[in-house]
């Protein structure tokens, strides 16, 4: 019952009663980084955008941690937003099917360039090594010597600078607050296999 009383965002009456919910969801692009479970507005492209608590629709995907900037992800909409929730449902936001691409950011872009990879190759191959401490195949088409020369000229700690920047994650701070010191891994995230 939980559903047809639009109780979500509010506190439970008695705890351990299990039920079910019909939420109302809709994809969008992430025109930031956004973290999970975060209150979300679209900006004037139609891209979701991070929004305080007394902005925004609804909220980011609460089981992800980070939906980094241009990738889909669903956002639930406030409960009390949608008259009846059902597969369609009506709204006051409008939610663009056909947004405006995201810019990509151009110094990871340049670096991507650089390696002979794609844009996305490089995001995904920086992920990786965060998550699992490993590089990814090189899926570019320069030699193991082109691949070297083009590393040695790369800045890493600006990459992975960049990287943070872009995907919304968080390295932590040796420094102080106001002086905040990061140690960026030195390393391309491919290796040549």
């Amino acid at each position: 019952m939980i559903n047809k009383k639009k109780f979500l965002g509010k506190n439970p009456d008695v705890i351990g009663i299990k039920d079910a919910v019909h939420v109302a969801i809709v994809s969008c692009v992430a025109g930031a980084a956004i973290k999970g479970g975060g209150r979300v507005q679209l900006n004037p492209d139609g891209h979701a955008i991070n929004a305080n608590d007394s902005q925004g629709f609804g909220v980011a995907d609460p089981f992800i941690s980070i939906v980094a900037r241009g990738e889909t992800f669903w956002v639930l909409v406030d409960p009390d937003s949608v008259s009846e929730v059902a597969h369609t449902w009506d709204h006051a936001q409008q939610f663009p099917a056909d947004v405006k691409p995201v810019e990509k950011n151009r110094y990871l872009a340049r670096y991507a360039t650089d390696i002979g990879v794609t844009y996305e190759q490089l995001i995904e191959a920086m992920s990786t090594y965060m998550r699992t401490d490993r590089k990814s195949p090189y899926p570019g088409n320069l030699t193991v010597d082109e691949g070297e020369t083009a590393c040695d000229k790369l800045e890493t700690g600006d990459m992975w600078y960049e990287w943070a920047n872009e995907t919304g994650y968080e390295f932590e701070n040796n420094g102080s607050a106001c002086c905040p010191e990061y140690d960026y891994p030195r390393v391309v995230p491919f290796e040549w296999v």
